[in-house]
C-alpha cells in the first residue's frame, strides 16, 4: 500500500461550485519526493492546502500512512501534525535568532529533549557556524534552511512546500538543491513541493505532477515526463517548443494528429539539400553557446536551435527536416 494515497480530489472555490482542483489521484512511497509542476495559477498551492488538511475538499480522501487525512469542517482545530506545510516567506520570528525558533516548534517537549534535538538539527541543515543570528542576518537559502529545520523539528510524515526556491540566488540554487536533496535522503522524509521551474523538479524529484488549470496532466519519473510527454503543455514545459498539426505541417509524415519536436531536434541547412524544406527566417536570438532561429514556413512558426552559430543573421531562408524519431505524439486541447 502506498504511504500518501489521495484519491477523487476535488476542491472548490469559498462559497462557490467553481472546481479549482479535479478530481486528482496521487500515491507515493515513503522517503519519496514529489514536485508538482506547473505555471502560476494552475492550482498547485490550493491542492498543497487540501493535502495538508487545512482547505476543505468538497469530495475525494486522503490517506497518510493508513489514516484519513481529516477534512478540515470536521475537525474544531484545521491541519494535521503529522504534517508540516512550508510557505514561501520562511515564516521565521524576525526577532528570534536560530536557537529560539528552533524550539518553538519543540516547546512541549523537555528541555533536554529540546538540547538533543536542536543540535541534531543544527547539524543535519548546516547551520551550527549561523545559530546565534537573526533571520535579517541570514542568506535567503540559510533562511531556507532553518525553514526545513523547524519544519523537520516534530519528525513529520509528510513535509509540504510552496515554492521553497523562489527566493534564492540563482547563482547559489544549485548548491542548495543538492543540499535539500540530500537532507530528506539521510531523514527518509516523504516530500511534495510545487514548482514552476523544471529544473528544480528534475533536480530533485523521484517523481513529477504536472497539473494544469486544477488536472494533472501526467505523473511519472523525470525522464519519463522529458522523453515521452502525453500533452503539449507538458512537452512545451519540458522544452519541445514546437507544437506541430500533422495535417497542417508538411514537414510530418503523419496521417494526422499533433506532434512535438525540440527545436534542437530539428536539422536545419543554409543551403537547399534532398529532404529538407525551405523556411523564411524572421528572427535569430544569439545567446553565446547557440543561436535560436525563429522560422517561418505557410504561417506555421518554428524555432531552431543552432549549436553552431553556422547560420548567418542576415540569411533569408533555411532548409529543414524533422527526422521522424525526434516526433512525439501528444494530445492538444
Amino acid at each position: 500500500m502506498s504511504y500518501l494515497q489521495v484519491s477523487n480530489l476535488q476542491v472548490k472555490a469559498k462559497n462557490s461550485d467553481n472546481i479549482i482542483i479535479k478530481d486528482i489521484d496521487l500515491s507515493m512511497n515513503k522517503g519519496e519526493i514529489l514536485a508538482i509542476l506547473g505555471a502560476s495559477g494552475s492550482g498547485k498551492t490550493t491542492l498543497l492546502k487540501s493535502l495538508s488538511g487545512l482547505l476543505a475538499r468538497s469530495k475525494g480522501n486522503i490517506l497518510l500512512d493508513g489514516k484519513e487525512v481529516i477534512d478540515p469542517t470536521k475537525k474544531l482545530v484545521a491541519g494535521n501534525s503529522d504534517i508540516a506545510l512550508v510557505h514561501q516567506d520562511y515564516a521565521l520570528f524576525p526577532n528570534s535568532n536560530i536557537i529560539e525558533n528552533l524550539k518553538y516548534p519543540l516547546r512541549r517537549t523537555s528541555k533536554e529533549y529540546q538540547e538533543y534535538r536542536i543540535k541534531e538539527l543544527l547539524a543535519l541543515c548546516g547551520l551550527e557556524d549561523k545559530k546565534d543570528k537573526l533571520p535579517y542576518q541570514l542568506s535567503g537559502g540559510e533562511k531556507q534552511r532553518v525553514a526545513i529545520a523547524c519544519a523537520l523539528a516534530n519528525e513529520p510524515s509528510l513535509l509540504l512546500f510552496d515554492e521553497p526556491f523562489s527566493n534564492l540566488d540563482p547563482l547559489l540554487k544549485h548548491d542548495f538543491l543538492n543540499a535539500f536533496k540530500e537532507i530528506f535522503s539521510k531523514t527518509n522524509t516523504t516530500v511534495i513541493f510545487v514548482t514552476h521551474h523544471v529544473d528544480e523538479a528534475m533536480i530533485l524529484a523521484d517523481k513529477i505532477a504536472m497539473i494544469r488549470e486544477g488536472e494533472i496532466l501526467q505523473v511519472g519519473r523525470p525522464k519519463e515526463l522529458y522523453d515521452y510527454p502525453k500533452h503539449s503543455y507538458t512537452a512545451q514545459f519540458f522544452g519541445y517548443t514546437n507544437i506541430l498539426s500533422a495535417k497542417e505541417s508538411s514537414l510530418i509524415n503523419k496521417d494526422g494528429g499533433y506532434y512535438a519536436v525540440r527545436a534542437e531536434e530539428i536539422e536545419y541547412s543554409p543551403i537547399q539539400k534532398e529532404g529538407f524544406e525551405e523556411t523564411k527566417l524572421i528572427r535569430t536570438d544569439y545567446l553565446g553557446l547557440y543561436s535560436i532561429h525563429h522560422l517561418l514556413k505557410a504561417d506555421i512558426k518554428l524555432s531552431v536551435i543552432d549549436l553552431k552559430n553556422e547560420i548567418e543573421m542576415k540569411q533569408e531562408k533555411i532548409y529543414v527536416r524533422i527526422p521522424e524519431q525526434n516526433l512525439k505524439e501528444v494530445s492538444i486541447d
